[in-house]
């Protein structure tokens, strides 16, 4: 059981009128329930269940929702252990531990390596776009040298499902171990993260934000196990990684037009209110989930928050989005003005 000062501070950084406000929000925007994480700095932290699962039953604590933002940067982390068990980086040439890697634009085989992949600069189509119908982890490196590139190489940020299919048949190939076996011991296991699980069929996939297919297995899991991983994060080599740009001039819908964001490692870098953000969010057919890095200025530390929710029946992809824009700005706001000592 948590301290008394353990709960006073868990409502000092979610105090009850934030959450009462965001949960009178819920039916304006047609969401259900959902999971809210903050950390403020390395001691400070809290997640917090508000709303219903289904319109009706209250949502638990230990309900899982799928979250694809969280799971690529758990794919991202697994990845990274996978690389280093064998003395490689995500800047290793891909070439150098799959020799017989082959592209479909010249030159660019003896390349790539895992950051052109999850920062989406590598050129490639989505899944969708190949024409492929079936493309998955288990083919994806020999498929890789007939795909022809939508871009040049290292030209243009085009988001891609097939980063996250080839990260998944590279752990399997540098571990020799099935995929979802390596994230629950590195990841799940490790951080105690018992709720959360990894689907094996590639094609429970559902749409993203621009209503494609996306292919790959994602994260399921809720607030505390999120908390977790959110706490453990600027302990993972791909931390700094994480929010290093890699292009200019991204659209960002969560902001308002014509101001954009840049790409980083899978993230996009916002702004809000002067501060620098590092975010990602994916909005499926019932579900959304945001990520948020807050970086602090002078002798503040960085924050970081996790949405997950459960979207009502028949919302769209824009009244999503402006579910996510709501809650994004209201938790940012919070993050950068309270100030809460440690959690013992």
């Amino acid at each position: 059981m948590p301290s008394a000062k353990a709960e006073s501070m868990a409502h000092a950084i979610i105090p009850d009128s934030l959450l009462d406000e965001i949960t009178r929000a819920l039916s304006k925007f047609g969401v259900y329930g959902c999971h809210i994480v903050l950390v403020k700095g390395h001691l400070s932290h809290a997640s917090s269940t508000i709303g219903t699962i289904n319109g009706k039953d209250l949502m638990r604590i230990g309900d899982t929702l799928p979250t694809r933002v969280i799971g690529q940067l758990i794919r991202l982390s697994a990845l990274h252990h996978a690389l280093a068990s064998k003395g490689h980086s995500l800047s290793t040439p891909i070439k150098e531990y799959i020799p017989e890697l082959k592209m479909g634009e010249s030159g660019v085989a003896d390349k790539i390596n895992a950051i052109d992949l999850a920062s989406h600069m590598s050129g490639l189509p989505t899944s969708i776009e190949t024409n492929e119908k079936d493309i998955g982890s288990h083919n994806i490196l020999d498929k890789l040298g007939s795909i022809q590139p939508v871009h040049p190489f290292r030209s243009t940020y085009h988001e891609t499902d097939i980063a996250q299919l080839a990260f998944e048949a590279i752990i399997e190939r540098l571990t020799n171990q099935n995929y979802t076996a390596w994230i629950k011991a590195e990841v799940f296991d490790h951080l105690r993260m018992r709720f959360s699980t990894i689907t094996e069929d590639e094609s429970t996939s559902t749409p993203d934000q621009d209503q494609h297919m996306e292919k790959g297995r994602f994260c399921h899991s809720n607030g505390r196990d999120v908390l977790k991983f959110l706490r453990d994060l600027p302990k993972s080599p791909t931390y700094e990684e994480l929010i290093k740009p890699y292009a200019e001039n991204v659209e960002y819908p969560l902001i308002k037009s014509p101001e954009t964001a840049s790409s980083c490692l899978g993230l996009k870098k916002a702004s809000y209110n002067g501060k620098d953000t590092y975010e990602k969010y994916s909005i499926g057919a019932d579900f959304g989930d945001l990520f948020g890095e807050v970086a602090g200025k002078g002798d503040d530390e960085n924050a970081r928050l996790a949405v997950l929710c459960k979207f009502g029946e028949g919302v769209t992809v824009e009244q999503g989005q402006e579910f996510l824009a709501y809650i994004r700005g209201i938790l940012i706001q919070h993050l950068t003005e309270v100030s809460v000592g440690p959690v013992e």
